[in-house]
């Protein structure tokens, strides 16, 4: 590895985990927001099958867009900037919409499974993200995507 190659400074699985943790807490008050409206229009009760099904697909949309514009528009979503991590191409450059809605769901299809993957990488990837050439990176304290804008 050189001295400037990102993966050097690859973050370690439990502060992957922590920042998980900050965006899993932040993504269920979304999804309660999000589900709020559709519930009362049901009236609380399940009315089919396929009214349940529609309704978790709405959720993992939303679930997708809150990850996805984060990764889309900086790279990082809040957990990511509180534990200074930044999602990018392996080539160094920044996620796009398709890449992130493949890497969100590679890791749904891996029931996240896929991180125990970057314990046993030599590039400390995660399975999901050697699928899609990305790579998550420690950013440095002093760099301007730590500060608030």
């Amino acid at each position: 590895m050189t001295q400037n190659d990102p993966t050097q400074h690859a973050p370690g699985i439990i502060r992957r985990l922590l920042a998980l943790s900050y965006d899993a807490l932040l993504l269920a008050g979304v999804l309660m927001v999000a589900a709020t409206p559709v519930v009362l229009m049901a009236g609380g009760q399940p009315q089919s099958p396929v009214a349940i099904a529609l309704f978790r697909i709405y959720l993992l949309t939303v679930s997708f867009v809150f990850f996805g514009w984060s990764w889309v528009h900086g790279g990082q979503t809040v957990g990511m900037r509180a534990w200074r991590i930044r999602l990018t191409r392996r080539n160094g450059g920044v996620v796009d919409w398709w890449t992130a809605f493949m890497r969100f769901g590679l890791a749904c299809a891996t029931l996240g499974l896929g991180l125990l993957w970057a314990i046993f990488d030599n590039k400390h990837l995660a399975a999901y993200d050697r699928w899609t050439a990305t790579q998550l990176t420690r950013v440095p304290k002093n760099s301007a995507s730590t500060r608030p804008a």
